[in-house]
C-alpha cells in the first residue's frame, strides 16, 4: 500500500500559472490553487492505471482534477494529440470531460514524475506523483475540496 507522501511544489509560481491548449487549440491558463491539475502522460502505463482508478471511484472522488495530458516533443500536432487522447478515453471507458494539453518540454521542467497531481490543501500547493492506491489519491482531492 502507498503512503500519502504529498510535499510542497518546487515551481509554485509555473503551477499557478500553467499554459496549456484546449481541444481547439485555444490557449487557456490553469491555477492549481483554484482546482487540483493531473498531469498524465499519454504513454505512461502508470497514468493510465491512475485515470482507471480514478474513474472506477468516481462516485466516492470529491472531484474530478484537471486532466493535463503531457509526453508530447516540441512541434507534435494538437490534433495528434487529441485523437491520442480520445482513443484513451475510449479503450479504457474514460469519462472526465476538462482535458487539455501541454506539448513540448519547456513548460514541464517542475513535473517530477507521472502520474503528477498538484492541489492546494490550506494555501499551500502540494505535489503527489507516481502511482498510489486509491485512499492516497482521495485524501488529496479531498484536501483540494475543502479548499474550493
Amino acid at each position: 500500500m502507498s503512503a500519502f507522501n504529498a510535499g510542497p511544489v518546487t515551481h509554485p509560481n509555473a503551477e499557478e500559472h500553467i499554459r496549456v491548449e484546449t481541444t481547439a487549440g485555444t490557449w487557456v491558463t490553469l491555477n492549481a490553487k483554484n482546482h487540483p491539475v493531473l498531469f498524465a502522460a499519454y504513454w505512461c502505463p502508470h497514468c493510465q492505471r491512475t485515470l482507471v482508478l480514478l474513474q472506477k471511484h468516481i462516485a466516492d472522488t470529491p472531484g474530478w482534477p484537471t486532466v493535463v495530458y503531457v509526453g508530447y516533443p516540441d512541434g507534435f500536432p494538437l490534433k495528434t494529440a487529441v485523437r491520442i487522447e480520445h482513443e484513451e478515453k475510449k479503450a479504457f471507458h474514460l469519462t472526465y470531460t476538462h482535458v487539455y494539453y501541454l506539448i513540448g518540454s519547456a513548460d514541464q521542467t517542475y513535473i517530477h514524475g507521472f502520474p503528477y497531481l498538484v492541489f492546494n490543501r490550506r494555501g499551500t500547493l502540494l505535489s503527489l506523483f507516481g502511482e498510489h492506491t486509491f485512499p492516497v489519491w482521495k485524501k488529496a482531492l479531498d484536501d483540494a475540496a475543502k479548499n474550493r
